[in-house]
């Protein structure tokens, strides 16, 4: 399938419903003025026949015009509907061509201390996560990049592929569900404020007994009230009014507090509901999926449906905000301690919110996987090796890189211990293949599918010491920085955990001698604790170590070709030991004189 001219078909398809919706926009405001000048002109007509015939007609043509602003207003969200729907599509074909253009790149997720997020740039601008991130939830967002950092266990690993692989064929559900989340993007604060509501006390603001007393006294009132217009005597009445006016007083601090932690939240609650909906609506087969599913459920109820009631009580509740209107309700019905119960009710009954929105936030993350392997299909799921160590990818590449320009290789890696020496000259893309192999372990630990064609491996914590730099605000130079993360490295090694070792370019801040010791040094004891690694270098002497070690370090390669002093690179892996250098020639183009 070429994915260019199905994007490009989705944007022209959206297109039209969206002309058809402005042909809407510019008729029925027509529509509005023909209605109220002719039901303006038949009211006067019949008004001089019968004046009730002139009444129902008018009311009449006010259903009518009723009717013709609940089409423009179902018309305009449709056109802001589609509107999002042709940005997210012309969203995927920059994607599709390596430009990250949605907003959220993670950045607030970047960790220095990290084992490999810095190095491998999993977070910031055009990084995996922009790459892949699809979340619209800060819930969302929060489980992606937790994936991203935590490798999980064989089982759920295996469970994300099943529901990535069904999520992938559901491109409109998809789509679907980004659009509802994505309007809910601007009010991450109000939905926090929501669940910090829910996660407080369960105890009721007023006794069952009290609200029955309102109950009782409001009705009373009530009955009063009809009684006193037969009668003509208001006394007790006014006596009634005075002492539900003391009762609404003294309850007022609590409904304002309750009132300030859930105002405003109708329309969010009723856009989420209607998310929780659509996966509610959706039928799957992969147990993940339907495990995530089922968990949108409250007692007999669904969640959708929860939220949606939630939603009802806060919009009474803000009725607080029509002065006039709440301030004769709230007296003589006691208004606002009614839905404060309701809403202690409402919380006791729903204490899982907290559940559904982590539901949420896994549906969104691994739809943003699902989307990556259907813009990716010639990717892989990555099979899972019983076995320490294996590692085994063919045609492996960056999935940052276009595919047009990716250049792949394949890498085999058998057996605990087992170093690869990378010797290359500069820009002969050493640190780009280091990464390759760390993100693409990223994403199979992540239950993401990968940019291989065939992967299999051993679940492992990715460990590396790749970009290091100073710190003014620490007082630490480059070389102490690059020290501490290796003793952090050590420290984990020597306790025996399974990992896997990207080093580039170690020690580089010191001079050569000590970095040759240090490096040898460093790759014995990385051996001796049986630790499997890729060490890219420039340093040629390190590579006659596998004399010495047969059976734990194996010499690989970037060669470049020279010819008339141009460089030419293939960025093909080879076995062996870099027999081509190129920092003298790049110094002479720069002016030094060698």
């Amino acid at each position: 399938m070429d994915l260019y001219n199905f994007y490009k078909q989705r944007i022209s398809d959206i297109q039209v419903k969206e002309s058809e919706c402005i042909k809407k926009e510019r008729v029925l405001p027509f529509y509005r003025l023909l209605i109220i000048v002719v039901g303006l002109v038949a009211f006067y007509i019949l008004f001089q026949i019968n004046i009730i015939t002139a009444v129902i007609v008018l009311l009449l043509f006010l259903v009518a015009f009723a009717f013709v602003v609940r089409i423009d207003n179902q018309n305009l969200a449709k056109r802001k509907e589609l509107q999002l729907f042709k940005m997210l599509n012309e969203n995927e074909i920059n994607y599709l061509d390596g430009v990250c253009s949605l907003d959220d790149d993670g950045s607030r997720y970047k960790n220095e201390s990290h084992s490999y997020s810095n190095d491998l740039d999993i977070f910031g601008n055009s990084s995996l996560f922009h790459f892949i991130n699809r979340t619209t939830l800060t819930k969302s967002s929060d489980i992606l990049s937790d994936w991203l950092l935590s490798p999980a266990d064989t089982q759920e690993i295996n469970d994300r592929n099943e529901a990535v692989k069904e999520l992938s064929e559901k491109i409109d559900w998809r789509q679907k569900i980004f659009i509802t989340g994505y309007t809910l993007k601007k009010n991450q604060l109000a939905i926090n404020n929501l669940i910090n509501w829910i996660k407080k006390s369960g105890k009721f603001s007023f006794s069952k007994k009290f609200i029955l007393f309102c109950a009782i006294l409001s009705s009373i009132t009530a009955v009063v009230l009809a009684f006193s217009f037969v009668f003509s005597s208001f006394y007790i009445l006014y006596l009634l009014l005075i002492i539900q006016y003391f009762i609404v007083l003294k309850s007022n601090k609590i409904v304002k507090h309750l009132h300030n932690e859930v105002t405003n939240n109708a329309e969010i609650l009723e856009t989420y509901s209607a998310m929780l909906k659509q996966i509610e609506n959706e039928k799957f087969s992969s147990q993940k999926l339907n495990h995530l599913k089922d968990q949108l459920k409250s007692e007999n109820n669904f969640a959708s449906k929860e939220i949606k009631n939630l939603s009802g009580i806060v919009s009474n509740f803000d009725i607080r905000y029509n002065v006039y209107f709440h301030f004769f309700i709230n007296l003589l019905f006691f208004w606002d301690i009614h839905q404060v119960y309701k809403l202690d009710k409402w919380k006791n009954k729903n204490v899982n919110l907290e559940q559904w929105f982590n539901s949420v936030g896994e549906f969104e993350a691994l739809s943003s996987f699902a989307n990556l392997y259907f813009n990716n299909p010639n990717w892989c799921f990555p099979k899972i090796a019983e076995n320490h160590f294996h590692f085994e990818a063919k045609t492996l590449g960056h999935p940052l890189i276009k595919s047009k320009d990716r250049i792949c290789n394949d890498l085999s890696v058998n057996g605990s211990g087992k170093i690869l020496l990378l010797s290359g000259s500069n820009m002969s893309g050493k640190s780009t293949f280091l990464r390759s192999v760390g993100v693409n372990i990223v994403l199979a630990m992540s239950g993401s599918s990968v940019c291989a064609s065939e992967f299999v491996f051993s679940p492992v914590r990715v460990l590396s010491s790749m970009k290091i730099s100073d710190s003014l605000k620490d007082n630490t130079s480059t070389f102490f920085a690059e020290l501490k993360k290796l003793e952090l490295i050590i420290k984990i090694v020597e306790k025996k955990e399974k990992v896997f070792l990207l080093l580039d370019e170690i020690l580089r801040g010191t001079n050569s001698t000590d970095r040759n010791i240090g490096s040898k040094a460093l790759i014995k004891q990385l051996i001796k604790n049986n630790t499997v690694g890729i060490l890219a270098t420039h340093d040629l002497s390190l590579t006659v170590m596998s004399k010495e070690f047969p059976e734990n370090i194996e010499n690989y390669n970037f060669n470049i070709k020279i010819e008339n002093d141009d460089l030419y690179f293939d960025y093909l892996l080879n076995k062996g030991v870099c027999t081509s250098l190129n920092a003298s020639i790049l110094m002479k183009k720069m002016g030094i004189n060698i």
